[in-house]
């Protein structure tokens, strides 16, 4: 899968006045609460995302190859596959359930 740019959030940036590099703005609490904590080198525990909810790291996650190659010509594409699966969650859209796997290789029928 192809990688994809770093999502920067620069909403502390001051749009009217330049980025004085020997001027970093002040690490508030919100800051610290989205950092990933690290051992050393070692992950200890992930920080929160952009929606103050934490982070769950999926290690396997397989999906067709089509799905695959659209996913990864996404910007962002994790943080537009999370929105789509809290869309689900929160019953914004529905998915139709699978049926019982009969051998034919047909796929379910989307949700209106």
């Amino acid at each position: 899968m192809a990688a994809n740019e770093p999502n920067t959030d620069t909403s502390w940036l001051d749009p009217d006045e330049p980025l004085d590099p020997d001027e970093p703005p002040e690490l508030d609490d919100n800051f610290f609460a989205r950092a990933d904590r690290y051992d050393g080198e070692r992950f200890v525990k992930p920080g929160l995302g952009l929606d103050g909810l934490p982070k769950v790291k999926l290690e396997d996650v397989f999906v067709s190859q089509d799905v695959a190659e659209a996913i990864a010509r996404l910007p962002c594409w994790q943080t537009q596959i999370d929105a789509i699966l809290r869309a689900w969650t929160d019953g914004r859209i529905r998915i139709a359930p699978l049926r019982e796997r009969d051998g034919s290789g047909t796929q379910p029928e989307a949700a209106e």
